[in-house]
């Protein structure tokens, strides 16, 4: 009988058998893939808001827990939730305000996870467009 050679399995015509445990839930793919997988939902959206334009940006069904918003010029009102019936008025007070000058501004704002959210920008000012970018994200 030869000598086995190198990566040479003895007995490759003998089936192995091994050890199989029942499946714990902690393993389960989907639930490392739902933890772990970033979603598709970090799409950049960019976006020009005429003056006092109000935008609504539906992210229902998708499940995020903060998003980045990055303005280029100008000021941008967002509220969490439809205010889109401020479009062409004087804005209401805003849940946060972005505002850049000469440099951009990019601001990262945690939320509680859910994929229930409507978020609106508005460009509060009346005087100039505001230019930026978008992106829903789950961290």
């Amino acid at each position: 009988m030869p000598a086995p050679s190198f990566g040479a399995v003895p007995g490759a015509d003998e089936a192995i058998e091994v050890p199989t445990s029942p499946p714990d839930p902690a393993d389960d793919l989907h639930a490392i893939r739902e933890r772990y997988v970033i979603p598709v939902v970090n799409t950049p959206q960019p976006f020009q808001l005429s003056p006092l334009f109000a935008g609504r940006i539906d992210l229902r069904n998708q499940k995020i827990n903060a998003f980045t918003l990055t303005v280029r010029v100008g000021t941008v009102n967002v509220y969490l939730g439809d205010f889109t019936t401020n479009s062409g008025r004087p804005p209401t007070e805003p849940h946060f305000i972005v505002s850049a000058g000469i440099q951009r501004t990019t601001q990262t704002i945690p939320l509680a996870p859910s994929d229930q959210y409507i978020i609106t920008l508005q460009e509060p000012d009346g005087i100039a467009t505001a230019f930026g970018c978008f992106t829903a994200q789950a961290l």
